[in-house]
């Protein structure tokens, strides 16, 4: 929504659907009455407004105390690109790309193995089928089970 990747995550729960995150860093957002200097504070324009300033901070490198004029919006776990955990300074990079989730189930390896696409068979949705990518026909011999 609005262009602002950092909104969406404060409001994003994948539990109870079929979406994973593999890698992830723990992110502290704070609400500042004024913009805080220093490298480990960077701002989030798109959540800021002209009497508060929302900024995210690596939680490992949340400093303590806050400065007396903040307060901890969230503490959130977000998806990253990669493994490694440790703060690069790449911060606003992270927030700027899209958001990439996986997931496991449906299992559709077989039909992406087989250079086609796979979905649920519409009268029995315990069962997936393949079926090609140029003819849109379904396969009928590549049924599997979920």
């Amino acid at each position: 929504p609005d262009d602002c990747l950092p909104k969406r995550l404060l409001s994003l729960n994948v539990s109870g659907s079929p979406f994973i995150h593999t890698f992830t860093r723990n992110y502290t957002f704070l609400s500042c009455t004024f913009q805080n200097e220093g490298s480990q504070f960077i701002p989030i324009d798109c959540l800021s407004n002209s009497t508060h300033f929302v900024s995210a901070v690596p939680s490992l490198n949340l400093p303590n105390p806050l400065p007396a004029s903040c307060y901890v919006i969230s503490s959130l776990f977000v998806p990253v690109a990669g493994q490694e955990q440790q703060y690069d300074g790449n911060f606003k990079g992270e927030f700027s790309q899209d958001l990439v989730l996986t997931w496991d189930r449906p299992d559709c390896r077989y039909c992406e193995s087989q250079e086609q696409l796979c979905g649920f068979d519409r009268n029995n949705n315990n069962q997936l089928f393949c079926f090609s990518y140029q003819t849109g026909k379904y396969l009928l011999y590549g049924f599997i089970s979920k």
